[in-house]
């Protein structure tokens, strides 16, 4: 059996703070974003140069994808869902007044789960935004 041996680069990806990233359900690409306006989808696997999309919201806090779209969240309070198919900005899907701190998408792809800094979770419908559930009384962090 053959061994393949792999080198692995550096590449910053964005600048220096904090970066999210996941990858798809299936493997194929990761994608990160971080504290400058650019998101960044790489090709698992390749020793290309990620696919680069630019004038996002600036602070993204957190990343979640499905194996045709990603949605992130920013220190302004708004989450984006982007198309992997097209690498564009297709729709806002809620906002906040406080950062966004964590994203979790349903096994379906069909719900988002949205937690910030306020003590309720928004499960947003990822197909029609206007329908939203609210989980409320959330304990404050310690």
């Amino acid at each position: 059996m053959a061994t393949v041996t792999q080198r692995l680069r550096g590449r910053p990806a964005h600048p220096p703070g904090s970066t999210s990233l996941t990858y798809t359900p299936n493997g194929r690409k990761l994608i990160t974003a971080g504290s400058n306006n650019a998101i960044r989808v790489y090709e698992t696997g390749s020793d290309g140069e990620p696919m680069n999309i630019d004038g996002c919201q600036e602070n993204n806090t957190a990343v979640v994808a499905s194996n045709d779209f990603f949605i992130t969240g920013s220190e302004d309070g708004t989450v984006w869902m982007y198309s992997l198919e097209t690498n564009s900005m297709d729709k806002m899907l809620t906002r906040s007044t406080l950062p966004i701190r964590d994203i979790a998408l349903s096994p379906d792809g069909n719900w988002a789960a949205v937690a910030s800094d306020e003590l309720t979770v928004k499960v947003v419908n990822t197909k029609d935004p206007e329908k939203v559930l609210y989980l409320r009384e959330q304990p404050k962090p310690t």
